[in-house]
């Protein structure tokens, strides 16, 4: 979500976005070590809040670089106050109330040296903070025998149903959409959650570069579509972006199956891992679903907000409570 393609698809919903790099020429004078993307989202009163989702990040092996310098978690608090200060003027340009962010950070020191900074800790979120990822280097052996034994017979009993997974690629792309658009207004009804316009779903599909891609996977039986995924692959990593499933046929199991076929073919693409993206005891049963297939849960420590105005954001925020 801090790629440069992610940016272009929130701009073409009609976002603001800024790219923000930091450079420390005693580490490297030419390359930033610390990026940030910054979405802007209006609400209402003329009002808007920013935010950096996974992000700030910084640059692939540059933490030992910075180590080397002397106190490193001194200099990572310095990086951030930096990022702060420009986002905060971004903020008071654009009448935001606040910045979030929700940096893939994990220790309990990174929390420490975050609220030594502007930030506070929010409880609300707006990805996800705890996921399970598959580890895609192990044989397809160890994948299998780290699934739960429910998981592995709904794979197979989905096999012997005779349900067919489809990598949905640029031939008929168009008519595979609407199957899949169809089904996601079905799975919204059922299962009460909100959904994107038609166009933002058809937009990630059709936003890609050499290094970034959203493909989307259908899982039939004869010419009924049961169960449909939406994945991201960028650098070494395939992550399950959006999903649909039919109420039509669930004995069959062909949820399994896909996610299942989704991983094999991530791997034999060369992709090293498989991010679930997100589970919650909020959501019970796609939580089971997921730890059903074995992998690594990992917990984040969730978002944090510079808060600009403390009146609109006190405003906002019992206006999230209550509605």
């Amino acid at each position: 979500m801090q790629s440069f393609e992610w940016g272009q698809i929130q701009e073409s919903q009609g976002r603001r976005v800024w790219r923000l790099w930091l450079i420390d020429e005693k580490i490297d004078e030419n390359q930033p070590i610390f990026c940030a993307q910054i979405v802007k989202h209006n609400i209402s009163f003329g009002k808007s809040y920013l935010y950096s989702p996974h992000g700030p990040i910084f640059r692939r092996g540059i933490i030992g670089k910075i180590a080397e310098l002397g106190d490193f978690l001194s200099k990572k608090r310095e990086y951030f106050s930096e990022f702060l200060d420009a986002a905060k003027k971004i903020c008071q340009e654009e009448n935001a109330i606040f910045l979030k962010i929700e940096p893939l950070l994990k220790s309990e020191t990174h929390k420490t040296y975050l609220l030594e900074t502007a930030l506070k800790k929010s409880n609300k979120e707006i990805q996800p903070s705890q996921t399970i990822i598959l580890d895609l280097e192990k044989s397809e052996e160890e994948l299998i025998s780290g699934m739960k034994s429910k998981t592995r017979y709904n794979i197979g009993l989905a096999n012997r149903h005779g349900v067919k997974i489809i990598q949905c690629g640029e031939l008929n792309k168009e008519r595979y959409f609407e199957k899949f658009w169809k089904l996601l207004g079905e799975t919204s009804k059922r299962d009460k959650f909100h959904l994107h316009s038609k166009e933002s779903y058809a937009e990630i599909l059709n936003i890609k570069s050499d290094y970034f891609k959203n493909e989307l996977y259908l899982a039939v039986l004869d010419d009924d579509v049961l169960a449909g995924a939406i994945i991201n692959f960028f650098n070494d990593k395939a992550v399950y972006l959006h999903g649909a499933s039919s109420s039509k046929n669930r004995n069959v199991m062909a949820p399994y199956l896909l996610h299942f076929e989704i991983m094999r073919d991530a791997k034999n693409r060369g992709f090293k891992k498989y991010d679930f993206w997100g589970i919650s005891e909020k959501w019970p049963g796609v939580t089971r679903f997921k730890q059903g297939f074995g992998g690594k849960e990992i917990n984040y420590l969730g978002a944090f907000d510079l808060i600009i105005d403390k009146r609109w954001y006190f405003l906002y925020s019992l206006a999230r409570k209550i509605f």
